[in-house]
């Protein structure tokens, strides 16, 4: 089995997950991004030379003030999974976000496996916006200080 077999079975998940007349597609890098709902962008990467397919999407706007305590706890929150939901969470320099990212084995999911995961990725990176604002809004010591995450 190839890897363009991998990507041709991505884009027959993305055409069934898709409600659009055309559906998205990966580009010939293998990428391409997904709106899930009117909130979440999702973008599915699927490499060359990969049998997993990765997915990305924009969680927060790193600030520019208090970076050490910005990255001490970003990477406290990938050892919480009550935070994080089960998400792995870095630093996109390009954009100078916060990205949550998931990846999975194409031969280990299918079509509706897939539909789920754009689902559930959707959701838990509407949760995690919430979660961090509110965590930062009930902090006490936060105050006087500006904000520790500003939304994406």
């Amino acid at each position: 089995m190839g890897y363009s077999f991998q990507r041709d079975t991505v884009n027959d998940w993305l055409a069934d997950a898709s409600d659009e007349e055309e559906p998205p597609v990966l580009d010939k890098s293998g990428q391409c991004l997904v709106m899930v709902g009117e909130q979440v962008g999702l973008a599915i990467c699927v490499p060359e030379t990969s049998d997993r397919v990765y997915l990305y999407a924009d969680v927060l706007a790193v600030p520019e003030e208090r970076c050490a305590e910005f990255y001490e706890q970003l990477l406290a929150y990938n050892a919480m999974p009550e935070v994080a939901l089960g998400l792995v969470l870095a630093f996109d320099r390009d954009a100078r976000s916060v990205v949550a990212s998931y990846s999975t084995e194409i031969t280990s999911i299918d079509t509706v496996d897939f539909r789920n995961i754009l689902g559930n990725m959707s959701s838990a990176v509407l949760s995690l916006r919430l979660k961090l604002d509110t965590m930062q809004r009930e902090h006490p010591d936060q105050q006087d200080r500006p904000p520790l995450f500003t939304l994406a």
